[in-house]
């Protein structure tokens, strides 16, 4: 066996053990769910009143959308879990 058989070989097993145990695992795609969820409700809690949440002025007007998803997309796990407590 050579050496590049034997590092596919090791390629393999190593994907193969990241998809059960990471990738795949239950408890990742429960957590991968409760985030989109968070996502979700504060991208609609925030569309409906966005001055309360961003400096509108500072954002192109015309896709409010765009603004409101980078403004999701800078905060930290922490504080959009902590905001979605306070929205719900």
């Amino acid at each position: 066996m050579t050496f590049s058989s034997k590092m596919r070989k090791f390629d393999k097993r190593i994907k193969s053990f990241l998809r059960a145990n990471m990738y795949y695992h239950n408890k990742v795609k429960s957590n991968t769910n409760d985030g989109k969820k968070i996502i979700r409700k504060l991208f609609f809690s925030i569309r409906k009143n966005p001055g309360k949440y961003i400096n509108v002025s500072k954002y192109d007007k015309t896709n409010v959308a765009r603004s409101i998803c980078d403004f999701i997309a800078g905060m930290t796990d922490r504080y959009a879990i902590n905001l979605y407590k306070k929205i719900k």
